[in-house]
C-alpha cells in the first residue's frame, strides 16, 4: 500500500511541476493570481480537512500525525500568515478596474473547481482518505510551495514569506508522517472490515485503490487551475 501511494504522490508532484515557469518569467499580475487562486483553496480548508479527520483515525500513527499538524496549523496561525503574504500584493494595482479583472479571471477558473473538485475533497476527509489527501498535499508542496515562495518574493511586493518558510521546514517532516500513516490507516480499515477473509481483504485494497486513483485525479485538476496563470507566460 505505502508504494501505491508513493506512486500516486510522484505523479501529482510530476504533474504540478510539468511546466512550471522560472520565476523571473512570470508576471506580477499572474503571480497575483496564483496566490489568489491557492488561498482560495487552502486557507478556508486546510484546517477543516484535518479537523474533519478528527476521530477517524485508526491507528497510533495517524493520530500522532494529526493532532501535530493541527497543533502546528492552529497554534502559528497559517491561515493569518498566508493573509500577511496576499494583502501587500493588491498594492500592484492602482485602479480598481485593474484589481476587479484578476478577481474575475481567478474566480472564471478556480469557481467551478471549488464547487466541484474542493467540496469532494472535503467529503472524503471525512474518512481514511483524508489521510491519504494530506500525504499528497504534504508531499507534493515540497514541489510547489518553494516555487510559490519564489513568485510571491520576487515577482510582487511582498516581505513577509513566514508562512512559505514555516510550511517549507514543517512539510518535510509532516510529508513521511503523512505517507505512513496513510499506509497503515488503509491497512488497518482493510483488516477490520475484511476481518480473517483475505479474499475480502484483497477486494477492499483495490476498491481503495481505484478511489486514490480519482481523488488523485481531482487535485490533479485543483492545482492546473491554481498554476493555470503561469503555465505559459511570456518573460517579462
Amino acid at each position: 500500500m505505502k508504494e501505491f501511494i508513493q506512486k500516486q504522490i510522484d505523479e501529482l508532484r510530476l504533474s504540478i511541476s510539468t511546466g512550471l515557469p522560472n520565476y523571473n518569467k512570470v508576471k506580477p499580475s499572474n503571480a497575483l493570481k496564483v496566490l489568489l487562486a491557492y488561498d482560495m483553496v487552502f486557507r478556508p480548508n486546510f484546517i477543516l480537512w484535518l479537523m474533519l479527520m478528527k476521530g477517524k483515525e485508526r491507528t497510533p500513527k495517524g493520530r500522532k500525525v494529526l493532532e501535530d499538524n493541527l497543533k502546528c496549523e492552529i497554534e502559528e496561525n497559517h491561515p493569518q500568515l498566508l493573509l500577511n503574504s496576499l494583502v501587500p500584493s493588491f498594492h500592484l494595482f492602482t485602479d480598481v478596474e485593474s484589481m476587479e479583472q484578476v478577481y474575475k479571471d481567478v474566480d472564471k477558473k478556480m469557481l467551478p473547481i471549488i464547487t466541484n473538485e474542493v467540496r469532494s475533497l472535503t467529503l472524503s476527509s471525512t474518512s481514511t482518505d483524508g489521510f491519504f489527501i494530506m500525504a499528497m498535499l504534504e508531499n507534493a508542496s515540497l514541489t510547489f510551495i518553494p516555487w510559490i515562495k519564489e513568485i510571491v518574493e520576487h515577482r510582487l511586493p511582498v516581505n513577509d514569506v513566514k508562512y512559505f518558510n514555516v510550511h517549507g521546514e514543517a512539510d518535510k517532516e509532516h510529508a513521511v508522517a503523512f505517507l505512513e500513516a496513510s499506509s497503515d490507516e488503509y491497512i488497518q480499515r482493510a483488516i477490520t472490515n475484511g476481518g480473517e477473509d483475505f479474499q475480502r481483504r484483497r477486494m477492499i485494497y483495490s476498491s481503495q485503490e481505484k478511489h486514490m486513483n480519482e481523488i488523485t485525479a481531482k487535485l490533479k485538476t485543483v492545482f492546473e487551475g491554481i498554476f493555470y496563470f503561469v503555465k505559459e507566460t511570456e518573460l517579462v
